[in-house]
């Protein structure tokens, strides 16, 4: 490797992490707000079951559950927000963890690049 290469590699590495930086507060609040959303939807229909309030879910009626149940169940009826919430958090760490990458890597050609300066 030539070192004007590794520079250039280094200014992409560095551009990367400069982009990636301003994706992460988006996805930080995305994901914030997909989990405020679930464990609002799952209060609300905690609280439908609990006060008797008949639902269906996947067309089976749901009403007078034991105590014990109602969670799990109310968990079962807002499934999609919880698959939302999970997504958004998925999303986040895994942007998260591609920053650490693109760092390292940066670090890589840095050593390099020093190496290279040295000889």
């Amino acid at each position: 490797m030539q070192a004007v290469e590794v520079a250039k590699q280094i200014e992409v590495k560095i551009q990367l992490l400069e982009k990636g930086r301003g994706m992460l507060l988006p996805l930080a609040l995305e994901r914030a707000n997909k989990l405020a959303e679930y464990d609002k939807t799952l209060a609300i229909i905690i609280l439908k079951l609990r006060n008797g309030q008949e639902m269906t879910f996947e067309g089976q009626p749901v009403k007078e559950l034991p105590v014990t149940l109602t969670e799990k169940v109310a968990k079962g009826i807002c499934w999609q927000e919880k698959l939302a919430s999970e997504t958004a958090d998925t999303e986040y760490v895994l942007a998260v963890k591609k920053l650490q990458t693109v760092e390292s890597e940066l670090q890589g050609y840095q050593s390099i690049f020093r190496h290279l300066s040295e000889m």
